[in-house]
């Protein structure tokens, strides 16, 4: 296996940064609008 050096491990960071940011906007959708009665 290679060695990753560190801007390989800073992407994969990110990457997965911004799969918990839309992860939590797609199940926030069903939330919106709640509460307006």
């Amino acid at each position: 296996m290679p060695k990753q050096n560190y801007q390989d491990i800073e992407r994969v960071i990110e990457l997965d940064f911004v799969r918990a940011t839309e992860a939590a906007a797609l199940n926030s959708l069903r939330w919106l609008g709640r509460g307006d009665k």
